[in-house]
């Protein structure tokens, strides 16, 4: 074992207050007490026994202080504990305190079996022997003694000829090495350590500690099992450690390790070899064997310069009670626990920092204000390795401001394997999100990278096990997560392997065009109606890689209308795949399902999307307006009642409403709904739905109420029909509403013979009247038929978006969103032009004019 100058230190300090403890026992109780009174019996023999294997010989039973020897240091302090009263006031007060003495025994067991050191056990032992010299004045000399060697000369205590062997056994078979922090102790990481001896003792058969490079991924796992090896001893028959490690930090070079292990195979090779030397099978048909027979933790350490399809496929088929346990860069991708390991804290650097300098003798360094230790951990990472290549750089004769400058040696140490080892894909992904700086979205990525989603998604995959990039989840429900570079590889990769200058110069116009998606959004909002079915809503917050997504969704879309139902499923998948958390992804998706009759499934996508971005009042009407369509009217209520608190000013909102009021027969809701209309800013499409909305109402409310003979309100009913075909407009009348007139009529009919009040007949009739002179000068007479308003094939489709009455012109929007010009002149009846309307639906074809092209032969279709 390589033993640092931290252990003989530790080594000398506890050697030597367990030799003052010694003789303080002898010199002030032994001399009052015998020896079996001062000390249990069984320790006694315990003790000769030890000694009669030692010295080869039988101890005088009269006089054997000198078993005393062989009895450990905590068997020396409950001794005096014991006896308090032949000590100093001081002394009794200090040994008082258990923790301190607690400490002193553990760290000793760590000292003594080779166990790795903790970050503050040779602080602690220091602290515990200057107050033991300054309790007792008199006592414990040689401890005073040694401190004031060590404080001249630190190197003192390699003087010490120490035996680490003696007591070293261990319940286990393992070949674990010796962890290379022995100089300093194992530094913070509390949290992780506590969460990996977990993970050994738990049931997962494969664990990966996950980091950059030099983070400590090898002392942590060192630290782990040496911490927890009595314990393994009960679940595993033997660790074997491996190292597949190619190369190692210098202070002035990187070095390559001579005979290390390149490849899956040898790695197989040097486990079989450990467990068995004289098997000739093939290595990992041996080591599958031992796995199988024996319960093994098998570590494999450095595993991504070994990581291929022979290891994963090892690891798919690891027997039950064996164990898997790797120290990686680049994770697994499957079947593991990862721990993920990140830099050290601000406090941890700090003082790994410090103790560094001090064991190197760096005291200036060591003394340097907070401020610039805090700006030189920063500088490295905060990397363990970092930190410790910096002080033996200086230590060396580098220059600080120069390391700190220029830390390239270091840093490709940490990153390079891993980068070089990258796809193409990996890496032009990586590229991108480099030099556009910022989080980017599946969604953006696929726009600057110009690759298929599906292989976009697995270079995600490949860039995150190799630790080089991060998820920054969203701040919004519904959100998609974005990917950003880990902070060591993005220093790396910007300061020594950054992407060429036309790689940048592509990516940078790409980044440009999604910068211009704030005003893009501008545009789009004032465009169309956000309650439109074909809107798709752009969230402001994932402007530039919404818009992407929306040329998707929008394309689904034309292709449904088209029934070309298999393409628009591409289109949604594609768009799922990217955007996966983008909610208009999942309602145009409903929109398809419910397109080719499943409904089940369009449910089950509304309330996805429903869950995505509950606040969207527009999600909540369609949904609403998707659920009164297969009859689920009190659900549609339910999702209409919420949009409407969330805009309760949009008409739209209110004419669904008073629909599913009207279905659910609560006619009170359903008026005061109706009345809340702003009825005359609305467009002509919109006036033909509430018209229909009241004649439904009325209907009902007379149908119900003939149905349980309530003949006076049946009569009311009649009346308020009557009072509101006083207002309205026949123009507004198409074959629906003419069949629901026709209805109404028949309705009022069937009152008249039911009613035996003469008295009411004849508002009975004047209701009549209206019904039938609505009729007669409606769409029965006036409107075009079917046929006729159908468009020739030719024909483009649109609704009219603005009027200018007094300038004789306006413009309609095609349902491509495409905007046109057109005349009066070139309606094909230009008497309508000072009836159209925002709104009204037209077909037309495209022409020319003196400034270009303009829409031609306009037909009205509402």
């Amino acid at each position: 074992m390589i033993v640092s100058q931290q252990r003989l230190t530790l080594f000398a300090l506890i050697s030597t207050v367990e030799s003052d403890a010694r003789l303080l026992i002898t010199a002030n109780i032994l001399g009052k007490k015998a020896l079996d009174e001062v000390y249990p019996k069984t320790l006694l023999e315990e003790a000769r026994t030890k000694l009669t294997k030692v010295a080869h010989l039988i101890i005088d039973p009269e006089n054997d202080t000198a078993l005393l020897d062989f009895l450990n240091i905590g068997d020396h302090f409950q001794t005096l504990n014991r006896n308090k009263e032949h000590l100093s006031r001081s002394l009794v007060k200090l040994l008082s305190n258990s923790k301190k003495i607690e400490t002193l025994i553990a760290v000793r067991n760590r000292v003594m079996h080779g166990r790795p050191l903790d970050f503050d056990d040779l602080p602690a032992i220091k602290t515990l022997c200057e107050e033991l010299t300054l309790s007792d004045p008199t006592n414990w000399s040689g401890t005073r003694e040694l401190l004031k060697s060590l404080r001249k000369n630190p190197s003192y205590a390699f003087e010490f000829e120490a035996d680490f062997e003696v007591e070293a056994s261990d319940p286990i078979l393992h070949n674990l090495p010796s962890p290379d922090f022995d100089d300093t102790g194992f530094v913070g990481r509390a949290e992780q350590l506590e969460k990996l001896k977990k993970a050994i003792k738990g049931s997962f058969p494969i664990i990966t500690v996950l980091g950059d490079g030099g983070l400590g991924k090898t002392s942590l796992t060192l630290k782990a099992l040496y911490d927890s090896i009595d314990e393994l001893s009960n679940q595993f028959d033997a660790i074997v450690w491996t190292t597949a490690k190619t190369t190692v930090l210098t202070p002035k070079e990187i070095v390559e390790i001579e005979n290390s292990i390149k490849d899956s195979i040898g790695i197989f090779k040097a486990a079989a070899t450990i467990l068995s030397k004289s098997d000739q099978r093939d290595p990992l048909e041996v080591l599958r064997d031992w796995l199988q027979n024996f319960r093994i933790l098998l570590v494999i350490d450095n595993l991504e310069t070994i990581l291929d399809e022979r290891i994963r496929d090892f690891a798919a088929n690891i027997p039950a009670g064996s164990k898997l346990l790797f120290t990686t860069r680049v994770g697994l991708g499957a079947y593991d626990f990862p721990i993920e390991l990140q830099q050290l804290t601000e406090r941890e650097g700090i003082d790994y920092f410090r103790r560094i300098c001090e064991v190197y003798g760096l005291r200036d360094l060591q003394n340097q204000k907070r401020e610039y230790v805090i700006d030189a951990c920063n500088r490295l990472n905060f990397s363990p390795l970092a930190i410790k290549w910096f002080v033996q750089a200086i230590r060396g004769g580098a220059n600080p401001s120069s390391l700190l400058a220029n830390p390239k040696l270091v840093l490709r140490f940490c990153v390079a394997n891993v980068v070089d080892g990258l796809s193409l894909l990996a890496r032009r992904v990586l590229d991108a999100l480099i030099v556009t700086s910022r989080p980017q979205s599946l969604s953006s990525l696929h726009f600057i990278v110009s690759e298929d989603s599906t292989e976009l998604s697995n270079a995600i995959r490949e860039l995150r096990a190799a630790n080089l990039i991060m998820v920054s989840p969203s701040q919004h429900l519904g959100g998609d997560d974005s990917y950003l570079v880990k902070p060591l590889a993005n220093f790396y990769i910007r300061n020594y392997f950054s992407p060429s200058a036309d790689v940048q110069q592509s990516i940078r116009q790409k980044q440009h065009q999604l910068s211009f998606a704030k005003d893009r959004l501008a545009a789009h909002k004032k465009r169309k109606n956000i309650y439109d079915p074909n809107y798709i809503f752009i969230r402001e917050e994932h402007a530039g890689s919404d818009f992407i997504v929306a040329d998707y969704l929008n394309s689904a879309m034309t292709l449904v209308r088209k029934h070309r139902i298999d393409e628009a499923e591409e289109y949604i998948a594609r768009a799922m795949n990217m955007s996966p958390n983008y909610f208009e992804v999942h309602r145009i998706e409903a929109f398809a399902s419910f397109t080719q009759g499943n409904s089940i499934r369009a449910d089950s996508a509304y309330e996805r999307a429903v869950s995505l971005c509950p606040t969207h009042a527009p999600l909540r009407y369609l949904y609403g307006g998707f659920l009164l369509r297969i009859d689920e009217f009190d659900r549609a209520r339910e999702h209409l009642e919420t949009a409407a608190s969330l805009d309760s000013a949009e008409p739209s909102i209110k004419i669904q409403l008073s629909r599913a009021y009207i279905r659910l027969r609560n006619f009170e809701a359903a008026q005061k709904q109706l009345h809340e209309i702003p009825y005359k800013s609305l467009t002509f499409k919109a006036k033909k739905l509430v018209f229909e909305n009241w004649l439904q109402l009325y209907r009902q409310m007379l149908s119900v109420s003939l149905t349980h003979t309530d003949i006076d309100a049946a009569y009311n009913a009649i009346v308020k029909l009557s009072s509101f075909l006083d207002t309205a407009d026949p123009l507004l009348v198409d074959d629906k509403h003419h069949n629901t007139l026709v209805k109404l009529s028949m309705l009022i009919r069937r009152f008249i013979v039911e009613d035996r009040a003469s008295a009411r007949t004849a508002d009975c009739n004047e209701a009549l009247d209206k019904v039938s002179d609505i009729l007669s000068i409606g769409a029965s007479e006036h409107s075009p038929s079917q046929e006729e308003l159908a468009p020739p094939p030719h024909y483009k489709l649109g609704e009219i978006s603005k009027i200018l009455l007094d300038k004789r012109f306006g413009f309609i929007v095609e349902d491509n969103g495409s905007e046109w010009f057109f005349h009066r002149n070139h309606l094909d009846q230009p008497s309508t032009f000072e009836r159209l309307l925002p709104g009204i639906r037209v077909s037309f074809t495209v022409g020319n004019n003196e400034r270009g092209p303009c829409a031609i032969d306009i037909r009205v279709n509402d």
